[in-house]
């Protein structure tokens, strides 16, 4: 080795240069404190081609899961293809693929509602049909819904940058009410965010499902206690001046639908309503009350006579009663039968007899005739008047259709002549007739469709 300092050659056990005197380390110790290169670890090559390998697999199916992703989503939650599905589900009335699809006070929606709004939406009659705002929608989300129970918003959750859509309903107001006061009013099967209220003679149900609505209405009051359960339509009718009215079964008495269009009175006032509208009218009192209405016929308006109605009694029948009106229009036609009668002796004339079209009665005159011509016997009289029997008056029915009933004496100033003689003196002869009058050719004229002699 050779010394640091001068570089004279040393031996390999010398400590001390010999020509300058520096101290010098022995060579093991040099060797020792030699830094040593690292050992290499050595990798096959197969080996890295592999993990290199696995590494671009991995990235590309990265890659293609989140094109998948976006695709999938891109095409599923397009805002036409949402409203395309809302759109079917309600047009097809499928309330199981429609529940999903609605909110109602952001929470979900069952099947049964769902088909409870799909109910009140044919039932009722909207300004706009909802499949009409729907398109509208589909055009532009933010279409006006006026007039409608639902509009469309975002629901649930989103989906990185894609959004979804449903339906939000829209709660309404409901009025309910009945012919008399104190009811309450409960709801069997509330969602839980009904509200409801008292208002006079009706009770207020706010924030009320939007659709078939079931509502138990009670009564307790002076006429007794009953209750009725009934499901109404939310959307028919949210007006107060128009509540949905309650009948109760048990202390309401059913009423016959002859004269459906006719008012019903009770205890002679206008309860405001048809007896088609009632259909049912209750509660009723203990002793009863009074039912009556007016019918319109030909000559006016009729009143019925007066029901006593009582809590499950047999239904109401409303029977016509025969005032001056209907006396004074049957007397009319029988008068102008009575002096075509007369016409028809005097001038042998068929033809003239115009207001009867009995064709029994039609073929006695007939004969008559005939017998006439046959003696060479002619007819001399004139009218005398008519008599219509009041009490033997009624309106019944004839071929389906309305028809007064009576009983009539007609008075005729009769003398037979043959071959120019006197059969006998001119005399008053005063007949007495069963008469059924109607309109039997629908063409508002009334005719005499029986003529009995009956003394």
């Amino acid at each position: 080795m050779d010394c640091p300092n001068c570089s004279k050659e040393l031996s390999a056990t010398q400590q001390f240069c010999p020509n300058c005197g520096t101290k010098v380390e022995p060579v093991a110790s040099m060797e020792a404190t030699k830094p040593t290169s690292p050992v290499e670890s050595k990798v096959p090559p197969s080996k890295k081609r592999v993990g290199k390998g696995l590494m671009v697999t991995a990235l590309s199916l990265l890659l293609i899961a989140g094109a998948t992703y976006f695709g999938f989503y891109q095409f599923m939650y397009t805002p036409e293809k949402q409203i395309e599905q809302i759109r079917t589900a309600v047009t097809s009335e499928d309330a199981k693929a429609l529940a999903p699809l609605l909110r109602l006070k952001e929470g979900k929606v069952t099947e049964a509602q769902a088909a409870a709004l799909l109910t009140g939406l044919s039932q009722a009659e909207l300004t706009e049909a909802t499949v009409g705002y729907l398109d509208r929608a589909s055009r532009s989300i933010g279409a006006s819904n006026e007039g409608l129970p639902l509009r469309l918003r975002e629901i649930g959750k989103t989906y990185g940058v894609f959004k979804r859509y449903g339906l939000e309903l829209i709660l309404q107001t409901m009025y309910v009410s009945s012919n008399f006061d104190a009811i309450t009013v409960s709801l069997p099967d509330p969602y839980g965010k009904e509200k409801l209220e008292s208002e006079g003679d009706q009770v207020v149900i706010r924030d009320a499902f939007p659709g078939m609505v079931e509502v138990s209405v009670k009564y307790d009051g002076q006429y007794g206690a009953d209750q009725a359960v009934k499901t109404f339509n939310s959307l028919e009718s949210s007006n107060q001046d128009e509540p949905f009215m309650v009948a109760f079964e048990g202390l309401s008495v059913e009423l016959d639908q002859t004269y459906n269009d006719a008012p019903l009175f009770v205890n002679g006032e206008d309860s405001g309503k048809t007896v088609g509208e009632w259909k049912t009218y209750g509660p009723v009192p203990k002793q009863g009350v009074s039912l009556s209405t007016y019918i319109e016929m030909p000559w006016g308006m009729i009143e019925s006579k007066q029901v006593l109605a009582k809590p499950g009694g047999k239904p109401v029948k409303f029977e016509p009663k025969v005032d001056a009106d209907t006396i004074a229009f049957t007397e009319n036609i029988i008068t102008r039968h009575a002096e075509e009668w007369v016409n028809f002796m005097y001038y042998e004339d068929l033809s003239a007899l115009t207001v009867v079209t009995d064709e029994a009665y039609l073929a006695k005159q007939r004969k008559t005739y005939d017998i006439m011509q046959a003696e060479n016997q002619e007819w001399y009289g004139s009218f005398d008047g008519v008599e219509v029997i009041n009490q033997k008056t009624k309106l019944t029915k004839w071929n389906k259709k309305m028809a007064i009933e009576t009983e009539a004496v007609v008075g005729i100033n009769s003398q037979f002549m043959t071959d120019g003689e006197e059969d006998a003196p001119q005399r008053l002869v005063k007949s007495r007739f069963r008469y059924v009058i109607t309109e039997p050719f629908d063409d508002g004229t009334y005719h005499i469709v029986e003529a009995t002699y009956l003394e």
